[in-house]
């Protein structure tokens, strides 16, 4: 699992992108945002075949219309199938 961006620091207005990647998964893993998810934000996902045609990578993209209450708030990304015991997660902040 991987959380890509935001590539550099943002200020207060600005939109930051936020991805998640859960790899090699099957079946897809469901991604689900934590901390954070109100008015201004939107998710876009999408899910890849690897070239073993078996697992799937699952990507979710986040923009944040970033206001002052997001900076250092931890965004987490939270990964998780029907073959999984527990999800699993990555967290990132915004600066």
């Amino acid at each position: 699992m991987e959380i890509i961006g935001p590539s550099t620091s943002v200020r207060e207005g600005d939109i930051a992108v936020i991805e998640c990647v859960a790899y090699g998964s099957k079946p897809a893993a469901e991604i689900v945002w934590r901390n954070g998810i109100i008015d201004g934000h939107s998710i876009q996902n999408t899910i890849e075949t690897n070239i073993d045609r078996i697992t799937v990578n699952s990507r979710s993209k986040l923009e944040i219309i970033v206001g002052h209450q997001d900076h250092l708030n931890p965004i987490t990304c939270e990964a998780a199938n029907v073959a999984m015991r527990t999800p699993i997660n990555k967290s990132t902040e915004i600066s």
